[in-house]
């Protein structure tokens, strides 16, 4: 899907596909440092936090 849109901006803008390509890389590269960042931040929720399972019947 994402190489569809990158071609179908090129063509609407009538720029090189190449040069929206590494945009749209280096975007993508970013939301999942961020994403990795936001992960490590995030602390674990406590053991007694955590939904207990139910006992089989």
């Amino acid at each position: 899907m994402t190489t569809f849109l990158v071609g179908y901006a090129a063509a609407q803008q009538g720029r090189d596909v190449s040069v929206l390509a590494a945009k749209a890389a280096a975007l993508a590269n970013r939301w999942a440092a961020e994403a990795a960042e936001n992960a490590d931040a995030t602390p674990e929720a406590a053991p007694e936090a955590k939904p207990k399972a139910k006992p089989a019947e």
